[in-house]
């Protein structure tokens, strides 16, 4: 637990020291403690799934059962978005030159609010394969969502923290 804490004094923004220290502290029985360091890490912008569960776990040791179900819900989307995409992409890279998969697995990262990952499909698509109506209209959308326009290169933009994600309800 020491060097999670030294670490912290180096880079207090250090996401899996946060968290390991916080799996240390929930092993002590110390749950507010873990709470704060398992939310502090989730707010660097890492979405780490067992932390969503740790800090649901964490939540209800502590008590507090409503946040602790909120999420518990948050690690199931997330769970369930990173199953989905999975399988999706195991279809697009069985015919990498079609562009149907890419489409499909583009509409599913719009449908979950992840724009940045459909225009990552999509510029793999375009290397693989000319971009298709569809696929334009995909693209446009997702550069809307993220606040962008055809001249700005989307790859640049930070991805949604797990607070942004819980904003739009499907994080």
């Amino acid at each position: 637990m020491d060097c999670f804490q030294k670490a912290l004094t180096i880079d207090p923004k250090y996401a899996d020291a946060h968290r390991y220290l916080g799996k240390a502290l929930m092993s002590q029985g110390q749950y507010d403690g873990a709470v704060t360091h398992f939310k502090t890490a989730l707010e660097q912008g890492n979405i780490v799934k067992p932390m969503l569960y740790e800090l649901s776990q964490a939540l209800a040791k502590s008590g507090k059962t409503a946040e602790s179900a909120d999420f518990l819900e948050k690690f199931k989307v997330v769970d369930a978005y990173e199953k989905g995409y999975d399988h999706l992409s195991r279809t697009v890279y069985s015919n990498p030159k079609s562009p149907n998969g890419y489409v499909n697995l583009a509409k599913f990262c719009i449908e979950n609010r992840h724009p940045n990952a459909a225009i990552a499909v999509l510029k793999e698509m375009e290397s693989q394969s000319k971009p298709t109506p569809e696929s334009n209209a995909i693209k446009q959308r997702a550069l809307e969502m993220i606040g962008g326009s055809q001249s700005k290169d989307a790859n640049q933009r930070a991805p949604m923290t797990i607070f942004e994600l819980m904003e739009t309800g499907n994080g």
